[in-house]
């Protein structure tokens, strides 16, 4: 996806912001292995301005990306519909990743570790569970234990 724009901030005095965001997923299947990626390219022109107006701290480019593997481990043939999947995630995204004006906040670069499990009892409704490792360039470092219930309608 392509997405191409401008932004006057709902301001006058601002001028145009040119914004442009380029994304790229994808998804493979086969026998029970899913690999999922995701990534996203952001840019903001005249970002500065709106620091000026605004008094904000608005990057001039982010980022961010994430790849995930999962693997059905309930045989097709034994449940058709049910899927129990253990899955590993690893993200990277940086939403100060060019500024001008101020310094990058070391926090805003960050790196997530997930790994969990998915149960599917049927297609549309997920049980999930996982475990996160949060980790960025300030060396903050956190981890949180997730549990969550999806319903697709």
């Amino acid at each position: 996806a392509i997405f191409f724009g401008n932004s006057d901030g709902d301001s006058e005095g601002i001028g145009n912001i040119p914004v442009t965001l380029v994304s790229l997923d994808g998804q493979y299947n086969v026998r029970g292995l899913t690999v999922r990626a995701v990534g996203v390219l952001i840019g903001i022109g005249n970002a500065d301005k709106l620091n000026r107006h605004y008094g904000n701290n608005v990057a001039d480019r982010a980022y961010g990306w994430y790849v995930e593997c999962a693997y059905n481990i309930i045989p097709p043939e034994a449940a058709a519909e049910q899927e129990l999947s253990p899955f590993l995630r690893v993200e990277k995204y940086n939403t100060q990743a060019s500024v001008t004006g101020f310094p990058p906040n070391s926090l805003y670069n960050r790196s997530e570790f997930t790994f969990g499990l998915t149960y599917k009892p049927v297609y549309n409704v997920a049980f999930k569970m996982d475990y996160q490792f949060f980790n960025n360039e300030a060396r903050v470092n956190t981890k949180q234990f997730n549990l969550g219930i999806g319903y697709n309608f």
